[in-house]
């Protein structure tokens, strides 16, 4: 979730959105998923949409076309001095397609498990509106 409320702006429940959009729930879900409304997670696991977020939608204003990446590199503990060469990589291959890196995520395992489901799943959530996870051997 982006943290994109100022200070003291106010977060609004999903129900509240819905009913202000005049949309459904899964419709809303879809939405924060796919990166079409920004929303952020409270320490309790909850999302709550700005609501600068919810003028935006109902003014019809576009969201930003930004690419955002983030990149993960895992190595093992022999390839230890391959990992900043991995994210160096990663780095620039995002810059050459215009993306816009907001977090590097790197990891050295004992066995390694090309993208485990729960890895991705983890992704996922911690970072709605991915679309795809890309890496390299």
């Amino acid at each position: 979730m982006l943290a994109v409320s100022g200070p003291s702006e106010r977060l609004l429940r999903p129900k509240e959105v819905c009913q202000r959009l005049g949309i459904s729930y899964p419709t809303l879900a879809r939405w924060v998923r796919e990166g079409k409304i920004r929303a952020v997670r409270t320490a309790g696991g909850k999302y709550r949409i700005p609501e600068s977020e919810v003028r935006r939608i109902a003014e019809g204003l576009p969201i930003s076309k930004e690419v955002r990446a983030v990149i993960y590199a895992r190595v093992s503990p022999s390839q230890r001095g391959d990992l900043e060469g991995q994210i160096q990589y990663l780095t620039q291959y995002c810059s050459s397609k215009g993306y816009k890196v907001i977090d590097v995520l790197s990891d050295i395992e004992i066995i390694i498990q090309y993208y485990t489901i729960a890895m991705q799943e983890q992704l996922f959530e911690a970072y709605p509106g991915l679309k795809r996870i890309l890496g390299v051997e």
